[in-house]
């Protein structure tokens, strides 16, 4: 291992930490990959998603109680990120203690944060900064997605946004130009900083906005664990659901089923096979009603050896989904070799065609059926192994490691200059 990798003091920020959801496992697993490379790796966090636990260097910041001042406080005053000012500065201070080169900022608007804080610490000690687009938040005013509003005022400056009562909501005040405004300055008084796009599609809408400026914009995919997530048998899976042989299997995974996921287009597919058993991997929303014979919910799958049984048990998966920066499940079930439905829409064009499955015009939920069925005709065998070959050439651990680390050291060249 070089030198310059062992001098190294990494800190991350993120709202989460663990398996149970794609950015506190893209966390966890970049954390596990600085340790085993000798880097001085630390995270900051606000809450565990499996039974992973609190040491030297993973640090729970913030608390229940706090949480919830905060996220009234910004639903009364439209202002996310505003608030928790002690626990920012208990957490500064800790961060202060390890000297950090590189702070990797990942999700949060999560009630748990002081924004102007922060960014006045990492700016007044001209810590090199990388950002990463797991969405929109960090260039919008409010939202965390614009792509469902149609709006662009992003590009030039926010206000009147049509996002208010939705996302981080706020209940009387339209706050989306202040906090625009503060964001353009923040990331401005950054002497280096890094933007990181999970995707092609959110890599190039940030150079269209506020951090356009930045040292860096580089597109890095997520990664998948290629040895973990593989094409597998899948039998135990389908002997525990007393699955034949010939019973199609649909696939779908999220940590939370609602419209956003794509849920009614789920159910629309289910009701139109019905000799399909559809299988839904994630907690589903109260409420939910029409749903039909043929859909078993499982609720969380935490182990991912466990998750990738059940990408490989499927004949097909599908993410109907509004809007992905990414799609870590689609990046899954293609490492697994299971075909992917899924609209026509921001990130999921990059990782879908033809050969690994179909993409159909958003919303069109008969045209979605009609590419299920076509997929299911076909067969996997006729895709699994252009399926594997893409998540080899573009989601390897290592490869995309190394993309982060070159980002970091060019960063770090800056100071010397």
């Amino acid at each position: 291992m070089s030198d310059r990798k062992k001098q190294l003091n990494i800190i991350q920020i993120n709202g989460s930490f663990g398996f149970s959801n794609s950015t506190g496992r893209t966390t966890k697993e970049m954390h596990e990959w600085f340790c085993a490379h000798g880097i001085n790796s630390y995270c900051f966090i606000s809450s565990f998603n499996d039974d992973s636990q609190e040491n030297a260097r993973v640090k729970l910041y913030g608390d229940a109680k706090s949480f919830k001042i905060h996220a009234l406080f910004s639903r009364i005053f439209g202002l996310q990120g505003y608030f928790s000012g002690s626990d920012t500065d208990a957490l500064i201070k800790q961060m202060d203690e390890r000297k950090p080169d590189i702070v990797i900022l990942r999700v949060l608007h999560n009630n748990s944060i002081h924004f102007p804080k922060l960014f006045k610490y990492l700016s007044k000690h001209k810590i090199a900064t990388v950002i990463v687009l797991h969405d929109c938040f960090f260039f919008t005013g409010h939202c965390t997605y614009f792509t469902q509003y149609k709006c662009k005022k992003w590009q030039t400056t926010c206000g009147n946004c049509p996002a208010i009562h939705h996302d981080n909501v706020s209940w009387f005040f339209d706050m989306s130009f202040k906090c625009f405004c503060d964001k353009k300055k923040w990331f401005h008084s950054i002497h280096r900083l890094a933007v990181v796009g999970v995707s092609e599609w959110i890599t190039n809408e940030s150079k269209k906005s506020l951090l356009k400026e930045a040292h860096i914009i580089q597109r890095v995919y997520n990664w998948v664990d290629l040895d973990l997530f593989r094409p597998k048998n899948g039998s135990s899976i389908k002997t525990k659901y007393k699955i034949s042989e010939n019973q199609k299997v649909i696939l779908g995974v999220a940590t939370v089923w609602s419209e956003s996921k794509g849920f009614s287009t789920i159910i629309h597919t289910a009701k139109q096979i019905e000799d399909a058993l559809v299988i839904l991997v994630g907690q589903l929303l109260e409420g939910a009603k029409d749903i039909s014979n043929n859909v078993k919910i499982i609720g969380k799958v935490t182990n991912p050896e466990i998750l990738a049984e059940y990408y490989s048990m499927a004949d097909v998966f599908l993410n109907p989904t509004r809007q992905e920066t990414f799609g870590k499940t689609t990046a899954e079930a293609i490492s697994c070799g299971t075909p992917v439905v899924a609209y026509r829409t921001t990130a999921c064009v990059e990782l879908i065609n033809n050969k690994r499955g179909k993409l159909v015009d958003y919303q069109d939920q008969d045209g979605f059926v009609s590419a299920v069925k076509e997929v299911l005709k076909c067969g996997k065998e006729k895709y699994c192994s252009d399926l594997r070959a893409f998540a080899e050439a573009n989601f390897n651990k290592e490869k995309n490691m190394e993309a982060y680390m070159n980002i970091f050291y060019r960063l770090q060249s800056e100071v010397r200059r």
